[in-house]
């Protein structure tokens, strides 16, 4: 009988330091790219934003390709960048800053929309996932 409650003890704890973790990474990770880069009130308000504070222009972009990444998930968007061929060299030597803004995915949370860098907890879902469980998201 002890060792069920001590395996049930064992299995709860696991569960609330799983959800604890969730959600310190997820509301984390949102804080840590609104004070970067900012929150903005739409996607393409987010897009434009990210590409000037990269050093980029937004005229040299033909145009960008954005998609929910999923059905599923309404608040989390994958953006491709298309660079004017004429615009490849400017792109090519624009100066990095030292933070850069915006990325593949740009997700909806409740301060408005954020530019993510694409890396393996995103691309898995993983901060997907929370934001759904905690309400994260924007509306």
């Amino acid at each position: 009988m002890l060792r069920i409650l001590l395996a049930m003890a064992l299995l709860v704890g696991l569960v609330a330091g799983v959800t604890l973790h969730g959600y310190w990474y997820s509301t984390t990770v949102i804080q840590k790219y609104i004070s970067r880069c900012g929150a903005h009130p739409t996607l393409d308000r987010a897009i434009t934003s990210d590409m000037r504070h990269n050093g980029y222009d937004p005229a040299w972009f033909e145009e960008y390709i954005k998609a929910q990444n999923s059905d599923k998930v309404p608040y989390t968007w994958y953006v491709i960048y298309r660079v004017k061929p004429e615009f490849q060299t400017a792109v090519d030597q624009a100066l990095r800053p030292l933070t850069a803004c915006g990325g593949s995915f740009y997700e909806h949370t409740r301060q408005g929309w954020v530019g993510m860098p694409e890396h393996m907890l995103n691309a898995f879902g993983y901060l997907d996932f929370w934001m759904k469980v905690f309400r994260l998201y924007g509306r």
